[in-house]
């Protein structure tokens, strides 16, 4: 990213002494504009990898330092206490699967349901 912002500051500066034509500078716009969008991508694509690995895990909670009480997503549920934040991790996440479309959110997906 830093070097096409580089170039589009040079050309740009070559255009102002009539050096260069308004056809590249805009061509070294693009340049930044797609070299920012690849480094966004990116970013993203790793944070996914991360909650996927979190998820994997069932870490993700404890991970970010998030604590539930039993049973918040379905007070009236009258099943067992979980006996770890794993459990109750994967239990959130079964939940959440089955619920309206959250189970794209979590990398798994519905039939039906397109990303």
């Amino acid at each position: 990213m830093h070097a096409a912002q580089e170039k589009l500051e040079s050309e740009i500066r070559l255009f102002e002494r009539g050096e260069s034509t308004n056809f590249l500078v805009l061509t070294r716009q693009n340049e930044n504009a797609d070299s920012r969008h690849r480094r966004l991508v990116t970013n993203l694509d790793m944070n996914k990898a991360v909650v996927r690995v979190e998820q994997a895990l069932g870490t993700m909670l404890a991970d970010h330092n998030i604590t539930l009480k039993y049973n918040q997503l379905n007070p009236k549920s009258t099943t067992s206490r979980p006996q770890t934040i794993q459990q109750e991790s994967l239990r959130i996440h079964k939940v959440l699967q089955t619920s309206t479309g959250f189970g794209i959110w979590f990398g798994t997906r519905r039939s039906g349901v397109c990303r």
